[in-house]
């Protein structure tokens, strides 16, 4: 705005002030930074308090030993910190096609200058349910969810290559334990793998019905006429849109991880 900041700085030094929301050139890098402001406290607290954790003796053995002030840092801190780095890395990969629809939203709204610059797969989303309906954009963001789970089995996996089998999802090993115990561990497991199939299926099946049936029936867990129109409309009329949007979501999100 004309009387932000910025633009006051700009003006007493004599340059124009910038109309930012009628320039989506500089939004890719306002919403990177806003990014990194939003995560840097979070990462910060849980390095902090891996680091708490960390043994004085080793680094008063290894000054006694000669090593300097950085190979201190290079040789104890940063192994000791891989841990930490790859729990925080896959917890980043599992938001990459996350675009954080309530800060692009709230800050951009809509905006039709800069919709196309900054539209997140969030976003876009929640536009095609207002304009092309539910089982558009049902289909859109299942598709995303699919994308996100294939993505973070897969960073998984490598992290429990890199780390030495360091890895978030690891298989639990069978313990001796009490006949009962696991009888109701197994029953609340199946509980609560019954809870969130259910929406599941809802989802799946509104992508899978037309739109119109949806609107006069209502939801159900299975499509009483299944149709691949939406997806067909998807993947003809709307991956260009689609693409750009997963584009932007990705690189707002890769780069505010790394800053």
């Amino acid at each position: 705005t004309d009387v932000g900041v910025v633009n006051n700085v700009l003006k007493s030094m004599d340059m124009e002030p910038v109309r930012w929301f009628a320039e989506p050139k500089y939004w890719k890098t306002i919403l990177i930074a806003a990014n990194v402001w939003k995560w840097s406290g979070y990462n910060s607290i849980v390095y902090l308090a891996a680091i708490t954790n960390f043994d004085p003796n080793l680094f008063e053995a290894a000054q006694v030993d000669g090593a300097s002030r950085f190979q201190q840092i290079l040789r104890l801190p940063t192994p000791m910190l891989t841990p930490t780095a790859v729990v925080l890395t896959l917890l980043s990969v599992g938001r990459i096609f996350y675009g954080d629809f309530g800060m692009v939203y709230g800050i951009v709204g809509e905006n039709p200058i800069l919709v196309d610059a900054v539209n997140v797969i969030d976003t876009y989303v929640y536009r095609s349910m207002r304009s092309l309906g539910f089982s558009y954009g049902t289909a859109v963001g299942l598709m995303q969810s699919v994308l996100g789970l294939i993505l973070v089995t897969l960073a998984n996996h490598a992290a429990k290559k890199i780390n030495d089998g360091g890895a978030v999802l690891m298989r639990i090993k069978k313990r001796t334990g009490d006949r009962i115990f696991k009888i109701v561990a197994v029953l609340f497991v199946t509980l609560f793998a019954l809870i969130c199939l259910y929406p599941l299926m809802m989802v799946v099946s509104v992508s899978f019905s037309n739109e119109t049936e949806v609107l006069l029936n209502g939801y159900s867990v299975f499509p009483q006429a299944p149709t691949l129109d939406t997806y067909r409309y998807i993947f003809v009329n709307s991956g260009a849109k689609i693409a750009r949007s997963y584009a932007v979501t990705i690189f707002i999100t890769a780069v505010g991880t790394i800053g």
